[in-house]
């Protein structure tokens, strides 16, 4: 580990033991070990003097490494340029959970309360020919009692259909209710002497069905990323990102930190665990001295 050297008239007013871990990121406010391979485990210290924030890292192992980062008090613009941010945000996970959830039950209900699953497959096939059917029976029966002229295009083929077919009862029932549809919309334009062109836009399609489908597979991804977010969060909800500098930089995940004493060995009021309070305690400690330097330099 790089040893410590003071300049003149430098002194460490507060310095802290951790341990930290290499390949992560964060994501949603959690700490997210990247790749596959073991992560390393590094003992380091963050020293406070009056004029630098200091971390050394030293990581044991087949290929021994040792880190050093540090910045100059006066540089740092304010105390979020020491930046933590926690393993243990629930939200983003939680409500991963729920929007996936909805996502995948609620546009299903919609379906299943406004018929959209029963009346899809053989029943959208049978109402569109039904429809194509029945308007086309309505004109030529109006074109062969000479009461139309005949619009129907040469080559033109109607869906087939006799009492003789062998089709489901989901196509049976869409057909049925088509028929009445197309009759309609054949009246419709016969009175409008309109001429014959299949409407259409008084079909179904199956575009609901597959919206549904698409959201819920969304709902479903959605909902394995939170609870895969959630499972992780608790594993690493101790850990914390660390950025030394006024400019952000490459940072450190540190996975456990112990008090530090201060320069006369009083113990700061620092919980072994508690992160929130080291990094505030940091960022106090480091705009005081930027105060004592800043009177000292006017």
């Amino acid at each position: 580990m790089t040893e410590l050297r003071l300049a003149e008239g430098e002194e460490v007013v507060r310095q802290y033991s951790c341990t930290a871990v290499d390949n992560c990121a964060v994501f949603a406010g959690t700490v997210i070990p990247k790749g596959s391979r073991m992560k390393r485990e590094s003992q380091g210290t963050i020293t406070v003097t009056n004029r630098r924030v200091i971390y050394d890292m030293e990581a044991s192992g087949k290929q021994p490494s040792s880190i050093h980062q540090e910045t100059r008090i006066d540089s740092i613009s304010s105390v979020s340029s020491i930046m933590a941010k926690f393993g243990r945000d629930l939200r983003v996970p939680i409500l991963m959970v729920i929007v996936g959830f909805i996502l995948i039950f609620a546009p299903y209900v919609y379906a299943y309360e406004t018929d959209v699953i029963q009346n899809s497959g053989d029943y959208i096939g049978g109402y569109n020919d039904g429809v194509e059917y029945s308007y086309y029976q309505t004109y030529l029966e109006a074109i062969e009692s000479g009461n139309v002229d005949n619009t129907i295009p040469t080559g033109y083929v109607p869906p087939e259909y006799s009492d003789d077919m062998i089709l489901s009862s989901e196509y049976e029932r869409g057909f049925s209710e088509g028929i009445l549809v197309g009759a309609n919309v054949a009246e419709s334009d016969l009175r409008n002497d309109a001429r014959f062109s299949v409407p259409t836009d008084h079909m179904k399609s199956e575009s609901i069905v597959m919206a549904v489908l698409v959201m819920a597979v969304v709902g479903a991804v959605v909902f394995v990323m939170g609870s895969v977010l959630y499972a992780i969060s608790s594993r690493t909800k101790d850990w914390i990102l660390m950025n030394l500098g006024s400019s952000g930089g490459s940072g450190i995940f540190i996975k456990s930190m112990s008090s530090g004493d201060d320069a006369v060995g009083i113990r700061p009021l620092v919980a072994d665990d508690g992160f929130v309070d080291a990094v505030n305690e940091i960022g106090a400690v480091i705009l005081e001295n930027r105060s004592k330097t800043a009177e000292v330099m006017s």
